[in-house]
């Protein structure tokens, strides 16, 4: 029988034979609850409540501040992110640890043609940097094709990777709007995208700012995924805290 051909299958799956989600099925209860059905392999029947009201919250708040990895974080088919604690702050740490696996965690929130999000994170010594996709679709994080088909496309990079050290008005590498930081501090970076403009500002708060178009047109934002900038096993970074704020995009119902 001939295979979905779907991108979920390119990959070494995780362990227990689970291939990852696949044709969810929802059903609606008379208290609106929605109730969604998924899974591929053995034990893969998956059964999650969905309260509506989520789909009409404008802010959400990462939860990064425990010792364990947040289930609300998608490492599947990853290896090399993990939670750690560096001094008094709990970070998300994304780091290639195996030239077989790949290393991202991708986050959904609230949907919105126009937002805001800030990340706080810190590069490793010799860390290549951070790569920070903002989507409108969930794909699996091993994705070898996600930056093509994201919104919203940024690389933190220490000054010296692209040989500008200070701040500059704009620049890209490969299509994607570029930030410097020093590495080992800590630094907020915030993005602001508007879909109907088509425009994208980034900036390092007391340091790089950035003016992008929009990479993409869709229904808006929805997801962020992070991932090293370099493919290769090497020094990764943390991030202790994302936040969103969209505007609505759905009417609140009566």
């Amino acid at each position: 029988m001939a295979g979905c051909g779907c991108k979920c299958l390119r990959f070494p799956y995780a362990h227990g034979g689970r291939h990852g989600t696949a044709y969810p099925y929802p059903v609606v209860l008379p208290d609106d609850t929605i109730l969604v059905t998924t899974g591929q392999g053995e034990g893969r029947l998956v059964v999650v409540a969905i309260d509506p009201a989520w789909l009409y919250q404008t802010t959400q708040r990462a939860n990064l501040d425990g010792e364990n990895m947040p289930a609300e974080w998608s490492v599947f088919g990853c290896r090399g992110v993990s939670m750690r604690r560096l001094g008094d702050v709990h970070a998300l740490h994304v780091e290639r640890t195996d030239a077989a696996w790949p290393a991202a965690a991708v986050w959904n929130h609230p949907l919105g043609r126009r937002g805001r999000m800030t990340i706080r994170l810190r590069l490793e010594a010799g860390s290549a940097g951070a790569r920070l996709l903002l989507t409108d679709h969930f794909s699996v994080p091993f994705d070898p094709e996600d930056a093509h088909d994201s919104v919203v496309a940024l690389r933190v990079v220490p000054p010296v990777d692209v040989g500008l050290p200070g701040r500059v008005a704009t620049r890209a590498v490969a299509g994607e709007g570029v930030l410097t930081v020093a590495a080992e501090n800590w630094h907020t970076v915030e993005v602001r995208w508007d879909c109907d403009a088509r425009q994208v500002s980034a900036t390092v708060i007391h340091g790089d700012s950035i003016q992008l178009p929009i990479r993409r047109m869709g229904d808006g934002v929805c997801y962020l995924r992070l991932k090293p900038v370099d493919p290769q096993v090497g020094p990764g970074f943390d991030v202790a805290a994302v936040e969103v704020e969209v505007e609505a995009t759905l009417p609140q119902p009566r």
